[in-house]
């Protein structure tokens, strides 16, 4: 009979899994999930902050160019209800998308505030050391503190821009991404002095945990772990290396009350003879429920901790990378495409006969839309 063979057999008949000890392989896992979770979603943020943001800066341009001619025929006096309705409508996305890229600059806010004070009779003076959009702020009552936003929160004269003209108007709503402060670990007391101090700590005044764990299983793991991870009998220099930052881990654990990082390290290193008893696995598994419950709410945490994180899950995350590759790819190509379509209006869209031509077109689609 082969090695591979009584290896098998023995397989076969080890006992099932206790509770503790499948508590403790999900929760590992999901663990490792999480953390290959972060990395690989950070990783898609840098692509899309880099590749995808990059693109869209570069189509804002052209979007911003096309406001400009739309603003110029929003001026016509001979365009329809309906044709100045869609026009609106057509360049409030527009404007939106550029609030979004941050390329609704002064001077496009100036010529939006022109169209605007037109649009309603209200004078602009042309040699005010005030610019139009902050002249007509002060028509509709807006502070000099609180130019740029209204009470909505959209920011800039483009606020309520077409109310005239359109039933409603569609904000997008806007998220700033919020700066991610890095924590920073507390350093590490010395080795030794934090091992004396654990050693030489009074009965009198126990260390209490909010979970039913005893104090007593909680420094008995503590030890078996320490007897083994100790550095100072260690005669070989690097394993003593690792055994400083294993007890490092271990030390820093014990100080912030870790009890699963201390059954981590006791499972990985703690020697044959301290095992768990199944009154320790019962006393742990409570713990363990705790912890599982941590992992499936770090899950959330990781995927939410920002919009862009939120987008990048949503939009292009999979655990295989070329996947992700060919999902980025493929956005960047609609982007590009979405470019291209833009610039031809600029090119194409002339005179105020092909504008119309167009608004028609966008009328209809609307239409059967249903919108």
């Amino acid at each position: 009979m082969s090695t591979q063979q009584i290896v098998r057999g023995k397989q076969d008949k080890q006992k099932p899994q206790s509770r503790f000890q499948s508590l403790w392989s999900e929760a590992e896992a999901l663990a490792s999930e999480n953390t290959k979770l972060e990395k690989e979603l950070d990783e898609i943020v840098l692509r899309v902050s880099s590749e995808i943001m990059t693109a869209e800066i570069n189509m804002g341009k052209t979007i911003r160019d096309v406001v400009y001619r739309q603003i110029d025929f929003a001026g016509k006096k001979s365009l329809l209800k309906w044709q100045r309705f869609e026009l609106n409508q057509w360049m409030e996305q527009n404007l939106s998308e550029l609030m979004v890229l941050g390329l609704l600059d002064e001077p496009l806010q100036n010529k939006i505030a022109l169209l605007r004070a037109s649009q309603l009779g209200v004078e602009i003076d042309p040699d005010s050391d005030l610019s139009p959009a902050e002249q007509l702020d002060r028509y509709f009552g807006v502070e000099d503190d609180d130019y740029g936003q209204d009470d909505s929160g959209t920011h800039g004269p483009t606020a309520d821009l077409f109310d005239d003209d359109m039933d409603g108007t569609h904000q997008d709503e806007l998220e700033d991404d919020s700066a991610e402060a890095e924590m920073l670990e507390e350093l590490l007391r010395k080795m030794h002095a934090e091992f004396e101090e654990f050693e030489n700590e009074s009965a009198a005044q126990p260390t209490r945990s909010s979970n039913p764990l005893s104090d007593e299983l909680f420094k008995r793991l503590f030890r078996q772990t320490a007897a083994v991870l100790h550095p100072d009998k260690e005669p070989d220099a690097q394993r003593r290396q690792e055994k400083h930052e294993l007890m490092s881990q271990l030390l820093k654990a014990r100080k912030e009350r870790d009890l699963i990082t201390i059954v981590k390290l006791h499972e990985e290193h703690s020697s044959a003879d301290a095992v768990f008893s199944m009154e320790d696995e019962q006393a742990l598994e409570e713990v363990l429920v705790d912890y599982l419950n941590q992992q499936q709410e770090r899950m959330e945490d990781i995927v939410e901790q920002s919009p862009m994180h939120r987008m990048a899950y949503s939009e292009f995350y999979s655990q295989q990378p070329e996947t992700v590759t060919r999902k980025i790819n493929a956005h960047l190509r609609k982007i590009d495409e979405r470019r291209k379509t833009m610039e031809k209006f600029v090119i194409e869209v002339k005179t105020l006969k092909r504008l119309k031509e167009i608004l028609s077109e966008r009328y209809d689609a609307h239409k059967f839309s249903g919108w």
